[in-house]
């Protein structure tokens, strides 16, 4: 982690909202929630998938209309419900078997920032990497999870557990995918 090109950026940035901008559930025909307690297990990836820009008109506090930055990033989660099959988890890099798969919930999240003492273009580019991959699933985190039990739960699922997700390191259990965030004008 570039901790230098971070802190660029961190002190300009002031989450405003998050929000789901996508929700997939689908629980698979052969899962039957009457069948008793299955094992199961969960296999979660993220990734922060892009940011973009733009200004915003705002009032000032002594009234006066001003021009703020804002950005967007957007990230794109994924968990699979797995059926333990008595031998475990399989590896991360071994592909599931759709006989397998309980259910799966891809959510897709918008977080929205206002930029603070900087224009937005004026933002350290190797920050905002940093920035995305330390910050912004901090700040969706909490939101997943809830998103994630509740509707696990209401389709009668083995609810997972999202692990925590450690700000120090930029790191998770749960895996993050390979893409880098593409930024857009």
């Amino acid at each position: 982690m570039n901790v230098e090109a971070l802190q660029k950026v961190r002190d300009h940035l002031a989450v405003q909202e998050v929000y789901p901008s996508k929700i997939n559930l689908r629980v698979s025909d052969h899962f039957d929630p009457m069948s008793g307690d299955q094992d199961s297990y969960s296999r979660i990836v993220w990734a922060v998938t892009g940011v973009h820009g733009r200004d915003i008109q705002m009032l000032a506090e002594d009234g006066t209309e001003t021009t703020a930055s804002v950005l967007i990033f957007r990230a794109s989660t994924r968990v699979m419900i797995v059926a333990d099959k008595g031998s475990g988890p399989r590896p991360e890099d071994e592909e599931v078997p759709p006989s397998e798969i309980l259910g799966e919930l891809e959510v897709d999240f918008r977080i929205t920032y206002l930029v603070q003492g900087i224009k937005g273009d004026g933002l350290d580019q190797e920050g905002l990497k940093e920035y995305a991959n330390a910050n912004v699933p901090y700040h969706f985190w909490p939101y997943w999870r809830e998103i994630m039990q509740s509707l696990s739960a209401r389709a009668k699922l083995p609810v997972p557990t999202l692990p925590l997700f450690l700000v120090s390191g930029g790191k998770s259990a749960a895996k993050k995918s390979k893409s880098e965030p593409k930024s857009e004008a």
